[in-house]
């Protein structure tokens, strides 16, 4: 007898499992693995993003993927026998709720086990938390004569629960102040 030239691919798959906030960045893997005995040619995977999310990047460590219409398709050539490909995908969440990545791979050879060609992932996406500024203006003395040096403190406060970033305080003066000294603690 005969023997068919065959390739078992097979799909895993890994991504965050931690929470993720709506509006962050979610990184999604795809392994691509030749179980086979030969070498399977002409290797594509095909990638449907879940909804609520919006394509960033897709980063295989062979090949090359495009984007169209909510589809990752990565077109990877030759997987030799025994060899793994990594994909890295990056999609913005849009939404909170469960997302669905659904993903298959094929190759031009017969695949003796097509059921671990497709990939089925949940993660759930939660509500964003961001920082919750506050802040206080005092000065001293109140009311102040026309000649006198007012001393004028603003505390800002981050009552969180996430660190705020690039914070920037506008304190305009009235026409007729003078800016003295800035001290900063």
């Amino acid at each position: 007898p005969e023997r068919v030239i065959a390739a078992d691919m097979v799909l895993a798959s890994n991504q965050n499992t931690g929470p993720v906030a709506a509006g962050e960045n979610l990184g999604l893997m795809l392994l691509v693995s030749n179980w086979g005995l030969d070498d399977a040619t002409g290797v594509v995977v095909v990638d449907t993003l879940p909804e609520g999310t919006s394509f960033v990047a897709a980063n295989p460590d062979q090949g090359v993927c495009q984007h169209a219409d909510g589809v990752v398709t990565c077109n990877l050539g030759n997987v030799a026998a025994a060899q793994n490909v990594v994909i890295h995908l990056n999609v913005q969440t849009l939404q909170a709720g469960q997302v669905n990545n659904h993903a298959a791979v094929v190759a031009n050879e017969p695949d003796p086990q097509p059921g671990n060609n497709l990939r089925d992932g949940a993660v759930v996406i939660e509500e964003p938390v961001f920082a919750d500024l506050s802040f206080v203006n005092t000065d001293d003395p109140d009311p102040i004569a026309v000649v006198e040096t007012l001393q004028n403190e603003v505390t800002v406060t981050n009552n969180g629960p996430q660190d705020a970033h690039h914070v920037v305080l506008v304190d305009n003066l009235p026409q007729e102040a003078q800016w003295q000294q800035n001290m900063v603690g």
